[in-house]
């Protein structure tokens, strides 16, 4: 099922196959919010695709921001799926945007990347499209008796992270294999001095960190993944316009700075 925003809490719905062939259209569906729900089982990767979007989008990452999750197609197959969602319904009193550096999401070019699985990920990708540039990550939390230790460039980031989140050192060490392949991606590489601006500038109740690097924002999370036997730690950046303003709907634990 893939979903586009007509309107706030309107939506646009088209149910499609696994050939990503049409199977039913909803229009102008109203949606209440009723607040983050406990997950107690594994996320399937469709609705865990709709749950980082929709999360990363909340931390303040561009709104542009698409994730796909797939499992056991060629990644030809995800992006001609991901092609085919249709354009939000447009509502009687929109007016389209100039071009330029203004211009909403729907309006700037595209940018795609993908992250293949390896190890107890492998048969799985995770997908990234926005109007802006964008990089993921995503590693599994590996055994307790392995050693865990955070490059220079890393260490404030960690500390910064222990302080926060009540979480054993395999899981940050998790989330910071995939906050530092995010990075390479991003072509920021661990040892170099821009890493030393990786700082944590928000954590959530609900298990989310974000990190700042300059302009760009990370956002990561630790999951429980269907067909994934560990925990999966997921990192999505993209990187936000100067001009750009924003106020966080989420509900943040304060940062140390001490």
């Amino acid at each position: 099922m893939v979903a586009q925003p007509a309107a706030p809490q309107v939506w646009n719905v088209d149910a499609v196959d696994a050939a990503g062939q049409l199977i039913a259209t909803w229009r102008g569906v109203r949606l209440h919010d009723s607040g983050p729900l406990p997950r107690n089982a594994a996320w399937p990767p469709t609705l865990l695709s709709v749950f980082l979007e929709r999360c990363a989008m909340d931390l303040g990452l561009d709104e542009g921001l698409r994730v796909t999750v797939s499992c056991g197609q060629p990644d030809d197959s995800v992006a001609s799926a991901v092609s085919a969602v249709p354009s939000p319904a447009l509502s009687a009193d929109f007016r389209p945007t100039g071009g330029g550096r203004h211009a909403g999401p729907e309006r700037r070019a595209m940018n795609t990347v993908t992250a293949p699985g390896i190890g107890a990920l492998a048969g799985f990708a995770l997908m990234l499209r926005a109007p802006v540039p964008v990089a993921c990550g995503w590693a599994t939390v590996e055994s307790p008796h392995r050693q865990h230790q955070p490059t220079d460039g890393m260490a404030p980031a960690y500390t910064q992270l222990r302080a926060q989140m009540r979480e054993s050192s395999e899981v940050l060490a998790a989330r910071l294999d995939a906050v530092t392949a995010c990075m390479k991606m991003a072509d920021v590489a661990t040892d170099d001095p821009a890493a030393d601006r990786l700082t944590v500038i928000q954590t959530t109740g609900d298990g989310w960190a974000v990190f700042a690097l300059g302009r760009a924002r990370i956002a990561c999370v630790v999951v429980e993944m269907s067909g994934v036997s560990a925990p999966v730690a997921i990192a999505i950046l993209t990187r936000q316009y100067a001009h750009r303003r924003r106020t966080a709907s989420r509900t943040a634990s304060p940062v140390s700075t001490s």
